[in-house]
């Protein structure tokens, strides 16, 4: 009877220890299982954070693209540019730099509402160098005689 009773108590206690064992890895594999999930969706909304941002930078690489819209934005603010010079591309870090260089002459209200529409527009767009001058037209009123460089920055789709 001691003997079974022996058995038994050993039996059962190895019986438990493993059962204990076996939930204790069920608990670690549970943890890290809720670790890499949590990283998945970490990851997954830094994801959608870049998309976010990447919606606002320029969708083409060429500077025609820029060209365009920068040409838009002038007429939105009745502005007629009397030159138009798409500069060279140049990286900066992981993007591309696109710039245009526009020439014209405007009143002030007019640069005003011009660069009021740079600033607000869709695409985040940069005034590199604005230089203005005033000058009288025949008639004597005021104008600004203005160069502006306007940027935007691209960034190549990811690969994997």
């Amino acid at each position: 009877g001691i003997i079974v009773l022996v058995l038994t108590g050993v039996l059962g206690y190895k019986v438990v220890a493993r059962h204990r064992a076996e939930a204790q890895r069920v608990r670690i594999q549970l943890e890290h299982g809720i670790q890499r999930e949590d990283r998945r969706s970490q990851l997954e909304a830094s994801q959608r954070l870049v998309e976010s941002y990447r919606k606002r930078l320029a969708p083409e690489e060429e500077a025609v693209w820029l060209v365009r819209e920068s040409g838009r934005l002038a007429r939105e603010a009745e502005i007629q540019l009397s030159a138009v010079n798409p500069k060279r591309l140049r990286q900066v870090g992981g993007f591309s730099q696109l710039a245009v260089s526009l020439h014209f002459q405007t009143s002030y209200h007019q640069l005003g509402q011009f660069l009021s529409r740079i600033e607000s527009a869709e695409h985040l767009l940069y005034v590199d160098e604005l230089d203005f001058t005033l000058v009288r037209k025949p008639d004597g009123s005021p104008v600004a005689e203005v160069k502006l460089v306007v940027s935007a920055l691209y960034l190549p789709p990811v690969t994997r």
